[in-house]
């Protein structure tokens, strides 16, 4: 009922999460649909010739999204390397990946970004706005001084202690699909976190060519295989006669004075 429910108010994806446990030490464990509601989330694409995304931050949903056969998975696998079996069947299937390498980055630049809302926020944000997003970074930051309780601690959503440690394993995944030959696009989940507020697509950029990936190939995947992802190909993603265009070409430095 919900499926249908977003069609008719004209959605063309349908989205999910698989998520076993939250993004802690002290993990919280989280309920998933059953294999069934899955399944009945892919009838109704296909019904409607729509694709179907998953959120899949932990190995258990990558392997679940590629099991039922799901258009793309949403973000890397943090708290494992995927074995080898499902990243062949990954690359043998037809399946999409965004890897959204910024969104666990974050946690290691947020003193960085802390500077920059208290120096620059206002020009971004409105003051309540602002004001969480303070509130939020500061207390991931007393996580990391150790000037937070553990009640507190162990309270929290998102333990940035968790992303940090475990965030070797998202560069791992990302460089192990890349070098299967796996469908790989750009994105970077801005609103996702507290950081993301700011977009910061540059930045997912530099991360997906810290992996061992050409600056031309990071071009490619995000503007072609995006396109493809998105199937938009027939409209975006190439220089073509007949496709939507935000490319101009004019003389001289557009930033010159």
């Amino acid at each position: 009922e919900v499926c249908e429910e977003m069609v008719r108010l004209g959605a063309v994806w349908l989205k999910t999460l698989h998520q076993d446990q939250s993004f802690h030490h002290k993990a919280h464990r989280l309920p998933n649909h059953t294999d069934d509601e899955y399944k009945a989330i892919l009838r109704n694409g296909r019904k409607h010739n729509i694709r179907c995304a998953m959120h899949a931050t932990l190995v258990t949903g990558f392997k679940k999204g590629v099991d039922l056969g799901y258009h793309t998975l949403e973000h890397t696998p943090i708290d494992a390397v995927i074995p080898d079996r499902y990243v062949d069947k990954f690359t043998e299937s037809d399946v999409a990946i965004v890897p959204t390498i910024r969104i666990f980055g974050d946690f290691l630049i947020a003193r960085e970004l802390l500077k920059l809302i208290e120096t620059r926020g206002k020009e971004y944000l409105t003051p309540e706005a602002l004001g969480q997003t303070t509130r939020s970074v500061k207390k991931i930051l007393a996580v990391e001084d150790g000037d937070l309780s553990v009640e507190l601690w162990n309270s929290l959503r998102v333990d940035p202690l968790y992303f940090k440690d475990m965030f070797p394993n998202v560069i791992k995944n990302v460089e192990k699909l890349k070098s299967a030959g796996a469908k790989i696009g750009i994105g970077t989940d801005s609103g996702g976190s507290p950081f993301a507020l700011f977009g910061f697509y540059g930045d997912e950029l530099k991360y997906v060519a810290s992996v061992g990936i050409s600056n031309f190939e990071t071009l490619r995947m995000a503007t072609a295989k995006n396109a493809n992802i998105l199937n938009m190909q027939d409209r975006i993603g190439t220089i073509e006669k007949g496709k939507w265009a935000d490319l101009i070409a004019i003389e001289g430095d557009p930033l010159a004075d």
